[in-house]
């Protein structure tokens, strides 16, 4: 009875512990992603919960994933600690060694604790839940200055077409409907001869907001990042995490494991490099290939809409046949 009692307080202590410290972070201003909570589609045992109090706690559950708070930490409290002492009656019962108890925790927050529990390093658990966000921003700040420019590119398209549009877009149109009364002239069907620009009136501003969203939102920008290239850097940056955890789970084992802590140990370094390594390579490479194709592209749409009806006028004119006497 003694060491029952002994190891609740233990677990209690370790509990306490464990919020508190993720209190401090979330109140320190540091992004926790606690993960996603289990589904009853990938957990049999959730929908084979039939008592009152496991009911509760799958339903009270549901919506605590996701970036921590305070108020979603004190909620979850309660319901990791009931998950425990769940467990650890399983455990000691001789018939229920082989089940596992019910649960739609955050999967992330509830294999945190586990890692504390087994190590005692709440900075290795705090690594661990702040890698999304920490991923997520240094994705993004690859390409943040690239979405600001290309919105500054397009406010100055804009402008510059709202001028044409205005002022030289009817003249030009003038000009040609006096070519067209001319027998002996002839006119392009291009679309660039007689631009249509009132749609790119409203299509340039919605692209510019788009565009600042995209520099002010850090999930946007990353996803992007993550499908050209990003996705071997957030992988990398994982498995520097995982080698320390494993790391920090044999250094509090009593057996003798040198050469695999040396090896983990390796494995973390070298893949933390590897992932520097790439992340330069994005900030480098990625803001220029962008340029160059968004903006290039763009500018050579831009000089195309407003410089193709000159262009077209101009080659209209000179197809005019001098033998009709159009020329002096």
């Amino acid at each position: 009875m003694n060491e029952q009692a002994s190891d609740a307080d233990e677990l209690t202590m370790c509990l306490r512990s464990f919020h508190r410290s993720l209190r401090a972070t979330v109140v320190a201003g540091a992004k926790l992603d606690l993960g996603s909570p289990r589904s009853h589609a990938d957990n049999s045992l959730a929908e084979a919960a039939t008592s009152t109090d496991n009911k509760q706690l799958l339903s009270g559950a549901k919506n605590h994933g996701g970036i921590a708070t305070i108020s979603k930490l004190d909620r979850l409290e309660p319901l990791l600690d009931d998950l425990v002492r769940r467990e650890r009656t399983t455990t000691d019962s001789p018939g229920k060694q082989n089940e596992e108890s019910a649960h739609t925790l955050p999967a992330s927050y509830v294999s945190a604790f586990r890692v504390f529990q087994q190590t005692g390093r709440i900075d290795l658990v705090l690594d661990s839940l702040s890698l999304p966000s920490t991923i997520a921003g240094e994705l993004a700040s690859t390409v943040r200055p690239v979405w600001f420019y290309l919105a500054l590119m397009l406010v100055v398209a804009t402008a510059g077409i709202t001028v044409f549009a205005t002022i030289s877009a009817p003249r030009v149109a003038a000009i040609r409907e006096d070519l067209a009364l001319m027998p002996a002239a002839t006119t392009s069907d291009s679309w660039f001869a007689a631009p249509d620009i009132n749609p790119l009136l409203i299509l340039l501003p919605l692209l510019t907001i788009g565009m600042i969203t995209l520099g002010l939102t850090t999930k946007g920008s990353a996803t992007i990042v993550s499908g050209l290239g990003g996705r071997r850097y957030r992988t990398d940056r994982s498995r520097a995490v995982l080698a320390n955890i494993e790391r920090a789970r044999e250094d509090a084992d009593d057996k003798d494991y040198t050469g695999r802590r040396s090896r983990l140990s390796l494995m973390s370094a070298h893949a933390f490099s590897l992932a520097q390594h790439r992340l330069t390579r994005l900030r480098i490479g990625l803001p220029t290939l962008l340029v160059a194709v968004l903006g290039g592209g763009g500018a050579l749409f831009y000089c195309l809409i407003l410089f193709g009806p000159l262009i077209w006028l101009i080659h209209d004119l000179a197809t005019i046949a001098a033998e009709q006497g159009m020329w002096p």
